[in-house]
């Protein structure tokens, strides 16, 4: 169920990597809708990751409202693999942590230098 507030019409779009989408527009009566996809549409699609976008369009607002998401698609029963955090290293690439500290430092020195030769 899609609750809305002010809304005519929702618009959806529902896509996948390999460039299959399927969109639609639905008009709303009394602030509620449903999305529904036919069993058809849904069979062009292949396993894997879908992204689902919805944006409430009206006709006295001129930018709609906007809602993502994203999800996987597996086989009947398919399981997903499980995967091994313990062999998971990190990148400790400090590099750019000197450049916060010495730029605001160099900030400050130039500024107390400036107003110190300003007053003499």
């Amino acid at each position: 169920d899609i609750d809305t507030t002010h809304a005519n019409s929702i618009l959806y779009f529902l896509s996948d990597s390999n460039n299959n989408s399927i969109s639609e527009s639905i008009n709303i009566d009394k602030n509620s809708t449903k999305i529904r996809i036919s069993g058809e549409k849904i069979k062009e699609f292949d396993n894997g990751a879908k992204d689902l976008k919805i944006f409430a369009i009206s006709d006295s607002v001129l930018k709609p409202d906007y809602y993502s998401t994203s999800f996987l698609i597996v086989e009947n029963n398919g399981v997903l693999p499980e995967l091994n955090y313990d062999d998971t290293e990190f990148n400790q690439n400090d590099s750019f942590e000197w450049v916060l500290l010495i730029v605001p430092t160099i900030i400050i020195i130039t500024t107390i230098i400036y107003i110190k030769k300003r007053k003499h």
